[in-house]
């Protein structure tokens, strides 16, 4: 029950470890595992307060929804589902601040979820310092940003896909309806980014592409033609 170091005459008691499970015993444990959840548990606890309105002011204050630390819009990720999306980072943590103790605009950055809880993870990593260990050889911008450069605007994939098709019925004339059963999906994966109503989108890319008189709507059938 008790050990000591050699020589030194202080005893202690023994720490007993549980052998590490093996891979077989892990998997078997996994196969079948329940957890009980769901169970109404109260629990009272002191949080540090904030104010909801200084992150509203942060928010918009900002010139658009990028993170300072990886430059994602999510946005270019998630399309219409993530328009504006972005999170208030504490560069000094709440938990450290002293009762009555201020927070102006300067102390808060604007972070992507994910950056926000690598952060968080890697306390005490400061914002510029996960931007440095991103854009380090071994990270990730180099992969967004050759992303980026292949993605279309909707505009731009909208054409190529009229093109495309007008050339494969060789007529200057389609429709809205052949658009969406022949070319939806390669105009989705032009842009990286279905978004929420990508049939909505396409016709609010036709629309702007009228007024730009780089096509015409010819009928009330949906029809229209490339100039």
């Amino acid at each position: 029950m008790f050990e000591s170091d050699a020589g030194t005459g202080i005893w202690r008691f023994r720490q007993w470890r549980k052998a590490p499970p093996q891979p077989s015993q892990l998997k078997e444990e996994l196969d079948t595992y329940e957890g009980f959840e769901g169970r109404l548990v109260p629990k009272l606890h002191l949080v540090r307060e904030r104010d909801p309105k200084l992150i509203a002011k942060f928010k918009a204050s900002l010139a658009e929804a990028r993170c300072e630390a990886c430059s994602i819009n999510l946005s270019e990720i998630y399309g219409a589902l993530a328009a504006d999306y972005i999170e208030a980072h504490h560069k000094k943590p709440v938990a450290l601040i002293q009762e009555g103790g201020t927070t102006t605009l300067d102390d808060l950055a604007a972070l992507c979820p994910n950056c926000h809880r690598i952060i968080h993870k890697n306390y005490p990593m400061s914002v510029d310092e996960l931007a440095v260990a991103i854009a380090a050889p071994n990270g990730f911008v180099g992969d967004v940003q050759s992303a980026r450069d292949k993605r279309k605007s909707w505009k731009d994939a909208v054409y190529a896909a009229i093109v495309r098709l007008v050339n494969s019925e060789h007529a200057s004339n389609f429709t809205r309806q052949n658009l969406i059963e022949q070319e939806l999906a390669k105009i989705i994966a032009d842009v990286n980014s279905k978004g929420e109503t990508p049939e909505q989108t396409l016709s609010r890319v036709l629309q702007e592409l009228k007024s730009a008189g780089v096509i015409d709507f010819i009928d009330n059938r949906g029809t229209y033609r490339l100039n």
